[in-house]
């Protein structure tokens, strides 16, 4: 893994099989680099973390098959609070 600065465009992704962005890049960028990687199979996977939240995004591609034993819908939950008891978190 290595990290880049530099401008980032079709040729310089294509270089790789994976790309991870972990920085806060615009979001035009990042449809323009997942649109990229997505018609040329490159895996694509944004992650941000901000604190004790965090945001996951994965494009395995147009062959990726999802084989989802139950077919229910991805659901999310917010901690709405957290407080410490003799050493558990309730």
């Amino acid at each position: 893994m290595e990290s880049h600065t530099g401008d980032i465009d079709g040729d310089y992704l294509s270089q790789f099989v994976a790309v991870l962005v972990t920085d806060n890049t615009p979001l035009s960028k990042l449809q323009e680099w997942d649109d990229y990687c997505h018609k040329h199979n490159i895996l694509f996977v944004l992650a941000h973390n901000y604190g004790a939240l965090s945001t996951l995004f994965c494009d395995f591609g147009a062959k990726h098959e999802v084989t989802d034993k139950d077919g229910e819908l991805v659901t999310t939950h917010n901690i709405q609070t957290a407080e410490v008891k003799k050493d558990k978190v309730c």
